[in-house]
């Protein structure tokens, strides 16, 4: 048994990782919401009062710095769930991402490279704690990376519903 592994019987499974993709998809569309609207006020015409203005504009860029990852670990574990029964409690993306079937995992790298996006285990790689790091935002600043976490996104996303995935989960 893995460290940290959380099984999930075989009777919950469908249904457990439906809730994280839902909660994944809820994750992933708050923080496209709060982008657009951080994006709205820094494109804005008017300067941005301060302190109100400027205090609005960073939290949304922070919050979709934390929503964004979360979002991916919540799809990774719904991933995880679906195809291997469980699912690690932890924040780092690249071991969720780990803990998928190669099967899995060789879905998600043959779509990452139809869409011609780099390979997604050296994207999560690269943000495997941004949830953590943009939590603790007083200790340091992350450099953001909204177009990896959208391309990893949208990939698990592709993953999700792919026949290929649905099968392996049948088969589970």
């Amino acid at each position: 048994m893995r460290k940290n592994w959380e099984p999930v019987p075989a009777g919950d499974r469908a249904e457990r990782a439906k809730r994280f993709m839902i909660t994944g998809f809820a994750f992933s569309h708050g923080g496209e919401v709060l982008e657009a609207y951080g994006n709205g006020l820094f494109q804005s015409t008017e300067p941005l009062p301060h302190p109100q203005g400027v205090a609005r504009f960073a939290s949304a860029a922070v919050c979709v710095n934390v929503l964004r990852p979360f979002a991916i670990e919540h799809f990774l574990k719904g991933l995880s769930v679906s195809s291997a029964g469980g699912y690690r409690r932890t924040h780092d993306l690249a071991q969720l991402y780990d803990d998928l079937r190669p099967e899995v995992q060789a879905i998600s790298e043959e779509l990452a490279e139809v869409d011609g996006i780099k390979p997604i285990r050296g994207l999560l790689m690269r943000h495997r704690n941004d949830f953590e790091n943009w939590r603790y935002i007083a200790f340091t600043i992350p450099k953001p990376d909204i177009q990896a976490l959208d391309d990893i996104d949208r990939n698990l996303r592709r993953v999700y519903v792919h026949e290929e995935f649905k099968r392996l989960c049948r088969a589970l």
